[in-house]
Order: structure tokens, then C-alpha cells, then sequence
């Protein structure tokens, strides 16, 4: 069977579960709408992965006796291959377009994330990196304003996205403790992570491990300099500057606007998170999204640039620039590409 356009369609041999060069080929020819598809299909097919992985682990913890370990097992492997598969397809049309193929440059953009940025977004439409924010819900919620029933102002699936690049761009983070922290430390770390798996340590491969962790973030380090990690380096920036005005009380209005959302809709909040907010603090774990928020918007704000360049379409000067006094500009790294 052939596609209209005369290739193949994208259909995997069952013995081999792998695409073809020609198949893979398919994946240029794809609109925004086709590729938000396969966007969302390489989700769900993860999603299933990891609850078959969750299955598998439950088994192995003696927690989940009912749990068939050969069909388990063998699910969970066809679902890694299709997921692998899956990511070689929007790989293939990220790969295919210029602000793809610098989206994937810079670290803790994968491919997956590159594709659904470019199926979500329409840079020739975003006649700003504002209408991009707005878009991907990543503005203050007060200029968003939004109530169950109604519909959202902003894309429910790109928000995600963005969530998943901030997630990334913290992931290539080193922390202290890795870097020059005690080993007793680390090697507690280590334990834990392991146990969590259902895996029992001997002492040498705990020193082993403890070594090799040391010397990942050694190695992650020295990456942090390159330009391509540019917003890791502006993620830990921000949090570093964030949670110093946390604890100067400057988020006072935000933190009391939530335990008084959190009271009007009869919302279970624990006794720390009710203190927290009463003194006129976040959470951590809201100090550090706002952190994460800010290293995306300025990778958003490059991307517009960056596609808008691509198309030959005028790139307004930002407001803060032009009337707002700002003087300072980030230009965004790894641009050109070098092919």
C-alpha cells in the first residue's frame, strides 16, 4: 500500500518493529496538525510504557503478586519499541525544518519536545514572544483569568510541553552535593534511589556508584559553560535569585492569594504548605516553576526570533527593549546552526 504521494506508509514489520528509510521519509511531508498527533500518540504510548514498567516493578517488590511477569515483561518491551520508534519520527520531522534542527542543538531539548513545538506553535502567526507566552499559558494567571467550565485562553497541550522543557532544563542542573558534597552523603542518595527500585547494594558497588555519580557531575559541570546550556545556566540562575526573594517575602501577595483561593474552594492543604503561605512565602516547589518558567520564556522568546528569521518575517524589537527602559539582551546561542 502506497501513500498518496507514492511512499511508503508509515507501517512497522511486526518482526522487526523498526521503519524503514522510506517510511521515516513520510514524516517531512507531515502538517502541524499530523505532527500533533503523533505528538500526543508518543505520550500516550510512554505513559503506557511506564505503567508497564510500574507493573514489572511491583512484581519484582513481591507487591503486586497477581501480575503475569512474562506478559509483563514482554509489554514492556514492545511498548520501549514503540516508543523509540515513535521518537524516530519526530525526530525525522524536526530534523526536516531549520528551527527544528536549532531547537534540538541546545541541551534538554529532544526531539519529541522540538516537534511539538513546532506543531503547536505558528511563529509566522505570533507576531511576538509574548502572544507565544500567552499561548502556552506561561503568564502571570491574573492576565489570564480562568474558571472551570469556561474555555481556557490558553493550549492545554503546549502548556505541558513547556512543563516538560522546564522539567529538562532542570534535570541538567548539578547539585552541590553531587559536585563537592560528602560521600557518606551521596552514598545515602544513592541508596535510597536504589531501594525505591526494589535493589540491594553490596558495599563495593555503592563506592562504585558514589564514584561514577561524582564524576557525572564533574563531567555535567564543565558542560554548563558551552553555549548550548545556556538556559540550565539561566534556570539556576533564577532559583538562586527567586528564593532569595522568597525569603525577603517579596511573593507576600501571591502567597496569601493562594491560601485564600485554597480556603474558598474548601482545598486539602497540608499544615506546612498553610504556614508557608500565611507568612507570606511559596512553597519550594513554586519558587523553583517560577524558575523554570523564566528559562523557558527567554528559549520561547529565541524561538520566535530565530523562526521568524527563518521565514524572513520582521522581528519587532521587545517592549522592554524599545519603552521599558531594559537595556540588557540575551542573544540566543547556537545560532546559526552548523550543519
Amino acid at each position: 500500500m502506497k501513500t498518496t504521494n507514492g511512499t511508503a506508509p508509515l507501517l512497522m514489520e511486526p518482526e522487526t518493529a523498526r521503519y524503514t528509510k522510506d517510511q521515516l521519509a513520510e514524516a517531512h511531508t507531515f502538517d502541524r496538525e499530523q505532527m500533533a498527533a503523533a505528538v500526543g500518540m508518543y505520550y500516550g504510548i510512554q505513559k503506557l510504557r511506564v505503567g508497564a514498567r510500574n507493573k514489572e516493578s511491583a512484581h519484582e517488590r513481591s507487591t503486586d503478586i497477581l501480575a503475569d511477569p512474562v506478559l509483563i515483561t514482554e509489554m514492556k518491551q514492545r511498548l520501549e519499541r514503540l516508543e523509540r520508534e515513535s521518537a524516530r519520527v519526530l525526530r525525522e520531522f524536526a530534523q526536516a525544518r531549520p528551527l527544528g534542527r536549532w531547537a534540538m542543538s541546545i541541551a534538554g531539548v529532544d526531539a519529541v519536545i522540538a516537534a511539538g513545538l513546532l506543531a503547536h506553535i505558528d511563529v509566522a502567526r505570533a507576531q511576538t514572544a509574548g502572544a507565544i507566552w500567552r499561548f502556552a499559558g506561561l503568564l502571570d494567571p491574573k492576565l489570564q483569568p480562568w474558571e472551570r467550565g469556561q474555555k481556557r485562553p490558553w493550549n492545554a497541550r503546549l502548556k505541558t510541553l513547556c512543563y516538560k522543557l522546564g522539567e529538562s532544563f532542570k534535570k541538567l542542573t548539578v547539585s552541590e552535593t553531587s559536585l563537592n558534597g560528602d560521600d557518606d552523603v551521596i552514598a545515602e542518595k544513592v541508596l535510597k534511589e536504589h531501594a525505591d527500585k526494589g535493589i540491594e547494594l553490596s558495599g563495593t558497588e555503592l563506592l562504585t556508584k558514589v564514584k561514577a555519580k561524582r564524576a557525572r557531575a564533574q563531567k555535567r559541570a564543565s558542560s554548563l559553560q558551552n553555549d548550548n546550556y545556556l538556559y540550565v545556566r539561566l534556570y539556576s540562575e533564577r532559583k538562586q535569585r527567586e528564593t532569595q526573594r522568597n525569603d525577603a517575602g517579596l511573593f507576600r501577595e501571591q502567597a496569601l492569594g493562594r491560601l485564600e483561593l485554597a480556603k474558598r474552594k474548601g482545598l486539602a492543604i497540608s499544615p506546612d504548605q498553610k504556614k508557608l503561605w500565611a507568612d507570606g512565602r511559596l512553597q519550594p516547589v513554586g519558587v523553583d516553576r517560577r524558575a523554570a518558567r523564566y528559562a523557558v520564556t527567554i528559549f520561547l522568546s529565541h524561538y520566535h526570533q530565530i523562526g521568524r528569521e527563518i521565514l524572513g518575517l520582521p522581528m519587532p524589537k521587545p517592549w522592554v527593549l524599545e519603552h521599558g527602559g531594559h537595556v540588557h539582551y540575551i542573544p540566543p546561542p547556537c545560532w546559526p546552526v552548523s550543519e
